[in-house]
């Protein structure tokens, strides 16, 4: 199954043309600021100088605000300063990973995965400094970047990011959890897209098990995977049904070996 903007959605947490490079973090800053500079009327009378925890509280307070309205460019740039406060605070205070984490998901939000990326890697970065390696917060994280990277056709580090998540979620959670699930879903998802039909069986059925003893197999979420399973077993089908007729046309492929020197 091809990965396309039509895939199915691929879950980040409880939270085909390739993208252009993508820019560094600086140059991802300078361009959102001055694309937004006099786009839209300030929400609220500029901020007073405040001390630094109430400046970054208000920030993220006009963001959220924004965001629920509509109005993403003030979001943008507000969550911008709430970053530029954050780095005032010591490097392990949680509010540098969720500022980062925010402006990410606002990005992710509109489609812009380039710049999604750069800013939901920070905010791993900076999560796992403040929480550490193995904390359910680095594990969310983890699964936003495994998102993205699903969006932007990266599928390696996809893989990589989510089966991270999954190994946290396993070590700190009761097996049967609907994080474990989520992550075994989109495990699937990643495999049944590169067409490695037995790994994204394995992942499917450990998903239903666990939805389904949640939820029940009649909920939508419980659904939602046996509909995809149905159509992994269908791509499988036709899958080997397309390499028997490439074999009979021109012969079953042999291993290629390297040449002694």
């Amino acid at each position: 199954m091809p990965i396309s903007p039509t895939s199915p959605t691929f879950i980040t947490g409880e939270h085909a043309i390739l993208p252009e490079p993508k820019a560094g973090f600086g140059q991802l800053v300078q361009r959102i600021v001055q694309s937004n500079s006099g786009r839209h009327r300030a929400l609220v009378p500029p901020v007073p100088r405040l001390e630094r925890a109430d400046a970054w509280n208000e920030y993220r307070t006009m963001a959220e605000r924004s965001q629920r309205s509509g109005n993403f460019a003030h979001a943008e740039g507000m969550w911008l300063k709430a970053i530029a406060e954050s780095h005032l605070f010591q490097d392990s205070d949680w509010r540098r990973g969720f500022s980062f984490d925010s402006l990410a998901g606002l990005c992710y939000a509109q489609g812009r995965y380039d710049e999604a990326e750069v800013f939901a890697i920070r905010a791993l970065e900076a999560t796992r400094t403040a929480y550490g390696d193995e904390h359910l917060k680095t594990a969310e994280c983890e699964m936003f970047v495994g998102s993205i990277c699903f969006s932007l056709l990266k599928i390696d580090e996809a893989t990589a990011h989510v089966k991270c998540a999954l190994f946290i979620y396993e070590s700190i959670l009761d097996p049967v959890h609907a994080k474990i699930a989520t992550a075994c879903y989109n495990m699937a998802l990643i495999y049944h897209s590169r067409g490695a039909f037995s790994e994204a069986e394995m992942y499917y059925q450990r998903a239903f098990k666990i939805r389904a003893h949640i939820f029940g197999s009649s909920h939508e979420k419980t659904t939602t995977v046996s509909k995809l399973y149905s159509e992994m077993t269908v791509d499988r089908q036709s899958h080997k049904e397309a390499k028997e007729i490439l074999d009979r046309l021109i012969g079953p492929a042999t291993p290629m070996t390297a040449e002694a020197a």
